[in-house]
């Protein structure tokens, strides 16, 4: 299981990567690799990367410097020589608009900040015991 995080906000992506680890160590999973990125810019280079193995998840912070989480999505999802992963977009904000863009964009769910263990799990349980 390979899980990419990108919030420009070190903490929080921090965070999600303790909560996402717990989980997989939780469920008895041996074998994973999560990266950090606090760049849009780096986590595209590396997403695009050719030879590197491909993301199965990917959680990408809307709100960003330079490229937003929405555009990141955007640059993935068109990006036909990818192996596309499961998107869930980060945010604090609560706005049904944004819900509506993300879904049009194709990202597979979101989760609001600041984070709540249960929804991160529920995402978890949906995408990673496939």
């Amino acid at each position: 299981m390979k899980v990419m995080i990108v919030d420009d906000m070190k903490i929080n992506g921090n965070l999600l990567e303790f909560h996402v680890s717990t989980y997989f160590k939780d469920i008895g999973l041996e074998r994973f690799d999560i990266d950090v990125f606090d760049s849009s810019e780096e986590a595209y280079e590396v997403v695009t990367r050719e030879g590197g193995t491909p993301y199965n998840l990917v959680f990408l912070d809307i709100m960003m410097p330079m490229i937003d989480g929405l555009e990141l999505l955007t640059l993935i999802r068109h990006d036909l020589s990818l192996i596309q992963p499961h998107i869930i977009m980060t945010t604090s904000l609560d706005d049904e608009e944004i819900r509506f863009e993300e879904n049009d964009l194709g990202a597979d769910g979101s989760i609001l900040k600041p984070y709540d263990k249960d929804a991160i799990i529920k995402i978890l349980d949906k995408f990673c015991k496939q």
